[in-house]
């Protein structure tokens, strides 16, 4: 996540309303779901100290989602109240993969792969957090310190935690309960997360509530090494476009570096029942308003203006407002006036005549796996023109198709050529 000496970043706008509320505030809009310890955190902002806070980040992905943006707003409050924030990219951890949440082992990485996922990430963050002016925040990567780690060293950690513990977890509790490995090496990562707050000697440590585990390995960690408590601040799981967690494992993500046009078509999809929750975290509307927004809903009134209204919010946080007016316009013309998207993107359709619905959503390369792409088609998500089609192995003729857009329930519309 390297910076070209050339390229330079605003000072963000947005979420600067933040700096105006309490950390109790960022509690009771749901941005932060629990901290520990509370009391002891609101003692140690209002004693004036400037206070150490991170985060890590595991490259995964080249975009980062709304999920994590709701972390970036923490931040960036942070930021504002003139902390020490510290943007941390987990290169090494990466490479091992976190368990966390997960019933089969990850994916590793590998170096060029984490290399590639983060080349667009300054660009994405900088719409958030102040990257050059007004206290910049600092970017490190946790193979600094981690790669340098003898045996010694590991064995040191280790000694700390017991295995009890360590598989104790939820999900290393279901995989053996189910008979699938669990490699020594997944073990290992609570230990090396934890070792970044040593590392880092931080006051604060910010994640997902799935991370709890990880975040108070490296409290007791903290304890021991630096004799100061490390607060632990989680934050809630973001629902994705589906209901699940917010992933790109599920495929359900609304992405932060989303052309315009399709963030705001993806972000009028969400059910009105997540309204409430998206403006709270994601906006800084009033109380007033919020509560105006749930009302709404009680009274099952019409929802589409509210939906309208957060997905030009957002979109005008990473694309500006010119950008998001032309994608409310987009919108707007297609659903109302039923017209073609502009800016759809286009696929090949393969030289066979005879296709299957299912091969068809597989070539949109949107659908994580075949079974969820049967998924999808079973519950009528998927539509060519105005047809929707619900069997998976229908056969529809590839010179027919060419020019339709297909589109394929939240996860976005396709043409094909």
């Amino acid at each position: 996540m390297s910076q070209n000496k050339t390229e330079s970043f605003h000072i963000p706008e947005a979420n600067e309303a933040l700096g105006n509320i309490t950390l109790d505030g960022l509690v009771s809009r749901g941005l932060i779901e629990e901290i520990i310890v509370r009391d002891e955190l609101n003692k140690a902002i209002e004693s004036g100290n400037r206070l150490t806070i991170y985060q890590g980040f595991d490259p995964t992905s080249p975009s980062l989602h709304l999920g994590h943006y709701l972390s970036l707003r923490i931040l960036r409050w942070f930021q504002l109240n003139g902390h020490k924030v510290i943007f941390l990219v987990g290169d090494f951890t990466a490479r091992i993969g976190d368990p966390s949440g997960q019933t089969v082992e990850r994916k590793q990485l590998s170096e060029d792969q984490v290399i590639s996922n983060t080349s667009n990430w300054l660009n994405q963050i900088s719409r958030v957090l102040d990257l050059q002016e007004n206290n910049p925040i600092e970017i490190k990567y946790n193979s600094e310190w981690l790669s340098k780690l003898s045996l010694q060293d590991i064995m040191n950690l280790s000694s700390q935690i017991t295995v009890q513990r360590l598989i104790e977890r939820d999900m290393f509790q279901k995989r053996i309960q189910d008979n699938k490995p669990l490699y020594m090496h997944e073990t290992l990562y609570p230990i090396l997360q934890g070792y970044d707050s040593v590392a880092m000697n931080v006051d604060i440590e910010l994640g997902g509530r799935d991370q709890m585990f990880n975040m108070l390995v490296g409290r007791d960690f903290v304890r021991t090494t630096h004799k100061h408590a490390k607060h632990v601040l989680m934050t809630p799981l973001i629902p994705g476009l589906d209901g699940r967690k917010m992933s790109k494992t599920y495929n359900n993500t609304v992405d932060l570096d989303e052309r315009p046009a399709e963030m705001y078509f993806k972000l009028t999809q969400i059910n009105d029942e997540l309204l409430p929750l998206f403006f709270s975290v994601f906006t800084d509307i009033s109380d007033n308003e919020l509560e105006n927004v749930r009302n709404r809903i009680n009274a099952k009134e019409e929802m589409r203006p509210d939906r309208s209204r957060l997905s030009y919010e957002i979109v005008k946080i990473f694309h500006g407002e010119k950008r998001a007016t032309n994608a409310r316009e987009e919108f707007n013309r297609v659903i109302a006036e039923g017209e073609q998207r502009e800016d759809v993107l286009e696929i090949p359709v393969p030289p066979q005549e005879e296709l299957s619905i299912l091969d068809l959503c597989i070539l949109t390369n949107q659908l994580s796996s075949k079974g969820d792409a049967r998924r999808l088609i079973k519950q009528g998500a998927i539509e060519i023109g105005e047809k929707k089609y619900t069997d998976p192995n229908e056969i529809v003729l590839g010179s027919t198709i060419r020019g339709k857009v297909i589109k394929i329930g939240n996860r976005g519309y396709f043409k094909f050529r």
